[in-house]
């Protein structure tokens, strides 16, 4: 779980271009930032490495579902079945560690808010 979670929160960076924000902080050294942006926060550029992903990450969705995204971002590099995603899960392995130690008490902070959410959807559906 330590090292698919962050997997799982950079691929939804990845899917959604508004998280980041959120990925920015989180990962200064993969984005500069061009303005001041709105009242949501300064408007970010990606630097070559993150658009590198990125581009990968849109390769990839469109030969596979998001489910299959996802179930492959949880097992890892290692259960890769193709080089393209082995690549891609690589790259996303090594930018999750990141992640978690660039910051580690907001990473702990987003890990404990990321579960609370979990757990009330849970507590919703049962």
């Amino acid at each position: 779980f330590s090292k698919a979670l962050p997997r799982l929160v950079l691929l939804c960076s990845l899917a959604g271009p508004e998280s980041s924000p959120f990925t920015a902080t989180m990962l200064p050294s993969h984005f500069e930032e061009v303005s001041e942006g709105d009242d949501l926060g300064p408007d970010f550029s990606r630097t070559a490495e993150w658009a590198e992903l990125l581009k990968k990450f849109k390769d990839l969705e469109q030969e596979r579902s998001w489910r299959q995204l996802v179930e492959n971002a949880l097992r890892g590099p290692s259960s890769a079945q193709d080089e393209p995603m082995k690549a891609f899960l690589t790259q996303l392995e090594a930018l999750g560690f990141e992640l978690t130690r660039r910051r580690p008490e907001e990473w702990n902070s987003c890990c404990s808010l990321l579960l609370r959410c979990s757990m009330a959807v849970l507590d919703k559906t049962t």
